[in-house]
Formats: structure tokens, sequence, C-alpha cells
């Protein structure tokens, strides 16, 4: 019964976030992020679990991500972490928990935490994969039992798959 959609500038430059909700007059849908700074994008992304709608604002080697539940978007968005210079991140669910790609601490080629949702932000974030230097993550998906990482080794891409349940990984090369 909710839709969003993003607003272009005038440089046709996606920088507002509304929500509409069926049968209402378009005319009144609610603005529920809007970003001022030139520099970034906003685009809207679903999460696989359906669980939740992430606001994503990223650009010049920083983002930012807010999230809401999917069934409950009137309850508004949550920031998991304020953006800051050279800092990016990207997020994905699994159960209770975000598993967050990012190159936080030095982690020039990227690294894994993860957090509790309900504690998002950094301070909360528990190493799950480390950084290795020459080792760029560059994706990571979530399936109900596996989490998945692609990469690249020695400029190879390859994929690493790691079953939640044992901890147990195994890499497809």
């Amino acid at each position: 019964r909710t839709l969003f959609y993003d607003v272009l500038d005038e440089n046709h430059r996606p920088v507002k976030i509304l929500m509409h909700r069926l049968g209402d007059v378009p005319a009144e849908d609610k603005v529920i992020y809007e970003e001022l700074d030139e520099r970034f994008f906003v685009h809207l992304v679903k999460s696989a679990s359906k669980q939740f709608i992430y606001v994503v604002a990223s650009g010049n080697n920083m983002s930012e991500w807010h999230f809401m539940e999917a069934d409950s978007p009137t309850n508004g968005l949550k920031l998991i972490q304020p953006r800051h210079p050279d800092f990016e991140y990207e997020v994905v669910d699994h159960g209770n928990r975000f598993q967050i790609r990012h190159n936080g601490s030095d982690a020039m080629d990227f690294k894994i935490s993860e957090t509790l949702i309900s504690k998002p932000t950094w301070e909360n974030w528990k190493d799950l994969i480390p950084h290795m230097s020459g080792r760029p993550i560059g994706e990571i998906t979530v399936f109900q039992n596996h989490l998945v990482l692609c990469y690249r080794t020695l400029g190879l891409p390859k994929i690493w798959i790691m079953e939640f349940s044992t901890g147990k990984a195994h890499e497809i090369v």
C-alpha cells in the first residue's frame, strides 16, 4: 500500500525520497529523506529479506545508510552510521543482524563486520571477516544459511561462501 520514489533536482541528481500511500493525493506525498550536499546521490534499496527498505546517500568515497522496516514505513528512518570522509559501507541483513562491508579502521580493501540491528552504530560493530591487504572485497550477499563474498586476489575474481550455523567456509575459484 506504500510506494517510495526518488525526485531529481535540476541537474538530474536524485536528492529526495518521497513516500506515497495508495489512494492518497500525490501532491501530499511525504518527504522522508532529502540530501542537501550536492556531492551525494540518493537511492532506495529493498533488502533481499524484504524486511527493510534502505535509503542510501553516496558519493566522493563516502556513504551513509538509513533503514526502515518495510512493514511499518511510517515509523521513519533510522541511521546506521553517519558519513565521514573516505568511509564507505554497504549493509545487508540476516536475522537480527546487519552484515556490513566497509573500509573503516584502515581497511582499504574492505572487511566485513556485523552488529545487532537494534544497535547499528559503529561502536557496536564486531569484525566477522578481517581486512586483508591485496584482497579487495567487492560485494557481500546473504542467503538464508550462507554469507557470500565476491573479491579479488592477484587480480582474479573469487567467491567465498560461509555457512552461518557452523562458520565453515570454502572458496570458489
